[in-house]
């Protein structure tokens, strides 16, 4: 919905977001509160991760770091997230979001399987490859060129006759 359309977030009033009833009433449901561990509850919370997504286009690893999460801004609009119990149980990985804007526009969409899901809707190579990079910068633990050889590696694992090959370049 972010590509889609240019959504100012100081200009939405609601944001209601669709699960299966009994997702509505687990823990990814409850209301967004920042605890002890910040990390763990943006993690599992649809405000966070809506209000996050919609503020900042994408939702990545760098987006659950305590300051991002501590972010007021993804706070504020936190609060306007509704989670409702509206997708039949024969959907259970189904999600609807719909953005209301305060000048009465609203926006929509829905998905029957998120986007990464393995078996039903997988990334693409490049996409997993890009992701992998992504978290390796993130990391900040192993270089670019480390990376991109333990990637090489990881193409041909089958190939290796030893993981600890690839243990060693990422320790």
């Amino acid at each position: 919905i972010t590509h889609q359309h240019d959504i100012d977030a100081d200009n939405i009033r609601e944001i209601r977001v669709g699960v299966t009833d009994t997702a509505s009433r687990v823990f990814v449901s409850q209301l967004f509160k920042i605890n002890e561990f910040p990390q763990a509850t943006a993690t599992f919370s649809l405000q966070y991760t809506t209000a996050s997504t919609l503020i900042r286009k994408s939702i990545k690893l760098e987006h659950f770091t305590e300051d991002s999460i501590r972010d007021k801004k993804v706070g504020d609009l936190a609060k306007k997230v509704k989670i409702i119990g509206s997708i039949p149980p024969d959907k259970p990985l189904g999600t609807e979001l719909e953005v209301v804007m305060k000048n009465g526009a609203t926006f929509s969409t829905s998905i029957d399987i998120p986007r990464g899901d393995s078996n039903y809707n997988p990334l693409t190579e490049d996409e997993i490859k890009e992701k992998f990079k992504e978290n390796v910068a993130f990391s900040k633990k192993i270089s670019e060129k480390k990376g991109a050889k333990v990637l090489k590696m990881l193409e041909s694992l089958e190939k290796l006759d030893n993981l600890t090959k690839v243990i060693n370049e990422i320790i």
